[in-house]
């Protein structure tokens, strides 16, 4: 409830009656200097805050403990609650002029810049040594460090201006709005933000030179601050309870906080910004635009630092004496220091806090944490953070802490075997900055985490974590030749294109350094690839190696492929072992090959579909149609190479003979008369000979005809068989030839119609009469044989046969008739004209 009456006091003295007393009330978070000067280090820093949280809204924090202080009696450093906190003790107490408020922590040369308001200077110190103190024109109060320029600004309250400080001189001046107050960098921009509490704007510096224009803020700004997440200007404006969002030049937001907002700090990666309300007496966190929680403190906060080594929030309260340390949302400790402590700077490299006294004119340093960076590492691998079996690796943190502490290292690897590392990290430390190291030689590919941890004894700790990748070696196994899809092949014909693949197996699945050796020159393309494409111009054989290199650096070479070039195949012009044939004849064609690979495909072309054509160079084919046949063969060896198309083997095609019905004439004469039979041939070749059958003696064959002079009468079937140039034979149809006997031969005389059963009358009677007699000897015979033996042998009592009576003869033919023979054969019937020829000879 003092602090509005104190800031009156303050604006009173502003004007021209400031006491050192109440310059307590203008105090300036100081803060805007390390924020962009950290933004380097936020990237390194992860390690985590004790309790395991990140030290933002999303990591719960342990309960807030409810302290109120005594009032300080001295700089005595009180541990905080929880488990393994960070020690706040006070190293050391450095006296400055009077009334210091900002304070700037330079990383390039470690350097702390401190304003002494009401002394009008700033002082400059080395760890706890002053190096030197420059007087200003105006009562210096917050300020901040461009890392661009190595330019350190303070603000210069009185004097409407801002003084730019390089290293140890004081560079220029610079005039900007009413009262400047503090000021924050902006790395994306390069630009220097001033508040200015007099005149309710912000000024632009680039460099030396102030940007045209300002930007209008809300009532009486404060502090400002740099959010890396956004690139934004966050700017607490004391009174109208709230931040100003700027970003570039424009106001982009405007957010209401708790009363009297004087201070604010950036909470790290986690994207929050924190603001100290010095008359509620709380802390609003923002996240994303908004108020998302209200931290309650003991007492009135005025500067803020985030201190990403240990992810805890600082709070200077002026009113206590007192740093309340915040986790995330929650108050786990204070720190006594001083008796009006101000503004805070974060030193990561030492792992210390700069806290100004304003009643004091003091700054204390005070150990908070250990900044263990992330382990950087060599090689750095590629894909990033791996290495292949068997590649040294060396797993680099950056250390800042103080040389006089003792520490201890170890480090966690998982899986635990595998990745081959040495037991125990080592650690090199000078000057409060060095290196953890941890040396390994993977065995064996799998995902591993390694967590390096870093304790100061008795004083802090600090870990961080690192994913590693180990890939298997990359081997190369034999590349492999294609052509046509075909692969695995090992020889190609001249001119045929071949790719030759290479497929890696294991390393990184990325491949650099392709080298194809045992080409010839100038045949082949892609042999920076794991693909190259030939198409050779001369035969030959060759050896083929590929190597390459995985992405993180490791050689594989395959083992050799050797490989032929042969010539083209060629083909012989074919031949076939007839050049004129009838159809259905067979047809033998053959050819030779040479050169190329072997293995060779016949390839015959200009024969019909019904040929049964084989890939061989021999085979039959028997044509089923008159036509004319030219083939042509091309042969295609095992590499798939082509012959060109050879020769022309022609052969005729001829349909087959057809032989007519022989004509006789006369066709019916009487022996001792002449007859001609005559016969006619279409198709074929021509060229042919004629076999006549069936003709009677004494004939004369001439070719398609045959002259007879008969001189026995009968009847004869005459057929030609003809035999054309090809040697394909077909027979006629069967002519009849009836030749009668003579006058006096039988009864009708000679014109044939005497004949019975194609026998003359006379000669068939006789033969009949003949037959009859010997029918009537054996059946007088056989009823004389059966009487004799009834006679002597008694009757049918006595077992003695019974003569044989008329029926008994006959019993067996109906109607009591003999049974007669059957008529003649069908077969001594003529033949028909029809039928074709059997061989028969005349009938006698």
């Amino acid at each position: 409830m003092e602090a509005e009456p104190r800031r009156a006091t303050v604006r009173t003295s502003r004007s021209g009656r400031l006491a050192l007393a109440t310059s307590v009330s203008l105090l300036v978070l100081l803060v805007a200097a390390p924020a962009p000067a950290l933004g380097a280090f936020h990237s390194l820093a992860v390690s985590l805050a004790p309790d395991g949280s990140a030290g933002d809204p999303n990591h719960p924090a342990p309960a807030p403990v409810a302290l109120r202080l005594a009032t300080p009696t001295g700089s005595v450093a009180r541990p905080l609650t929880g488990p393994n906190p960070p020690v706040g003790t006070v190293l050391a107490t450095i006296g400055v002029p009077s009334s210091p408020q900002g304070v700037v922590y330079d990383p390039a040369n470690q350097y702390v810049y401190v304003a002494n308001s009401v002394a009008g200077k700033i002082t400059i110190f080395n760890g706890t040594s002053v190096v030197v103190i420059l007087v200003v024109s105006g009562y210096p109060i917050g300020g901040a460090f461009d890392p661009v320029n190595g330019i350190v600004y303070f603000a210069l309250y009185s004097s409407n201006a801002v003084v730019l400080i390089n290293g140890t001189t004081i560079a220029t001046t610079l005039t900007v709005g009413t009262s400047p107050y503090a000021a924050a960098f902006n790395p994306m921009n390069s630009e220097i933000y001033v508040t200015n509490y007099g005149s309710n704007n912000v000024t632009r510096i680039l460099g030396s030179t102030v940007q045209a224009g300002s930007i209008a803020v809300g009532s009486e700004p404060t502090a400002a601050a740099y959010d890396p997440s956004t690139h934004q200007i966050f700017v607490t404006d004391y009174g109208a309870k709230a931040v100003t969002v700027i970003s570039g030049s424009s106001v982009v937001a405007t957010i209401g906080v708790g009363s009297g907002p004087e201070g604010l700090a950036y909470g790290g990666a986690s994207g929050t910004m924190y603001v100290a309300n010095s008359v509620s007496g709380n802390i609003s966190v923002i996240l994303s635009g908004r108020v998302v929680a209200t931290v309650p403190l003991p007492g009135l906060p005025y500067g803020l630092a985030f201190d990403p080594g240990n992810g805890y929030l600082y709070a200077a309260e002026n009113n206590l004496g007192a740093l309340e340390v915040v986790n995330g949302t929650g108050v786990v400790g204070s720190i006594l220091v001083g008796s009006s402590p101000f503004a805070i700077a974060v030193d990561p490299w030492n792992g210390c806090l700069y806290v100004t006294d304003t009643s004091g004119s003091a700054v204390s340093i005070i150990t908070t944490g250990l900044l263990l960076g992330t382990p950087a590492v060599t090689p750095i691998g590629n894909p990033q953070n791996s290495s292949d079996v068997g590649q040294p690796i060396l797993f680099n943190a950056s250390v800042f802490a103080n040389s006089s502490w003792t520490f201890s290292s170890s480090a966690n690897v998982t899986p635990t075997t595998g990745l081959g590392c040495s037991t125990f990290p080592t650690l090199t430390l000078s000057g409060g900055y060095g290196y953890l190291r941890l040396a390994c030689i993977p065995l064996s590919p799998e995902s591993y985490t390694v967590v390096l941890n870093l304790s100061a004894v008795g004083r802090l700790s600090s870990l961080v974590a690192i994913g590693f990748e180990v890939f298997p070696k990359p081997t190369a196994p034999i590349p492999i030749a294609s052509h046509n899809g075909t692969k695995g092949i090992t020889s190609t014909d001249v001119t045929l294109p071949v790719q030759f693949t290479e497929s890696p197996v294991g390393g990184t699945g990325t491949f650099t350094a392709w080298r194809w050796t045992g080409f010839p020159a100038f045949v082949c393309s892609g042999t920076l690839g794991p693909q190259a494409s030939c198409q050779f111009t001369r035969t030959g054989g060759m050896t083929l190696v590929v190597a390459f290199n995985d992405s993180n650096g490791l050689h594989a070479t395959s083992p050799p492929l050797t490989f032929t070039v042969d010539t083209l195949p060629t083909v012989a012009p074919p031949t076939a072992d007839r050049r004129d044939v009838d159809v259905g004849q067979p047809i033998a064609f053959s050819t030779g090959a040479a050169g190329g690979s072997g293995g060779y495909s016949y390839h015959w072309h200009g024969l019909p579909t019904t040929c049964a054509i084989a890939s061989t160079p021999t085979f039959t084919c028997i044509p089923t149609t008159a036509t004319t046949l030219n083939a042509s063969v091309n042969v295609v060896d095992s590499d798939g190479g082509s012959s060109a198309i050879a020769g022309i083997a022609s052969v005729v095609v001829r349909s087959d003979p057809v032989v007519s019905t022989p004509i006789a004439t006369p066709s019916t004469l009487t022996e001792g008369e002449t007859f001609t039979v005559t016969v006619s041939v279409s198709g074929g070749p021509g060229n042919q000979t004629v076999l006549w059958e069936g003709l009677p003696g004494g004939c004369t064959e001439s070719g398609l005809t045959a002259v007879c002079a008969t001189k026995t009468f009968g009847i004869y079937d005459v057929v030609a068989k003809v035999t054309d140039g090809n040697g394909f034979t077909v027979l006629s149809n069967r002519a009849h030839v009836v030749v009668n006997q003579g006058n006096g031969g039988g009864p009708g005389g000679t014109n044939g119609s005497d004949l019975l059963f194609g026998i003359a009358a006379g000669a068939f009677y006789a033969v009949l009469a003949v037959v009859l007699i010997i029918v009537a000897l054996i059946a007088g015979l056989a009823a004389y044989g059966l009487r004799q033996s009834r006679a002597s042998g008694g009757g049918d009592e006595e077992g003695e046969p019974e003569p044989l009576g008329d029926s008994d003869l006959y019993e067996d033919v109906p109607n009591g008739e003999p049974e007669a023979d059957a008529s003649p054969a069908d077969e001594d019937l003529p033949p028909s004209g029809d039928e074709p020829y059997a061989d028969q000879g005349p009938e006698p």
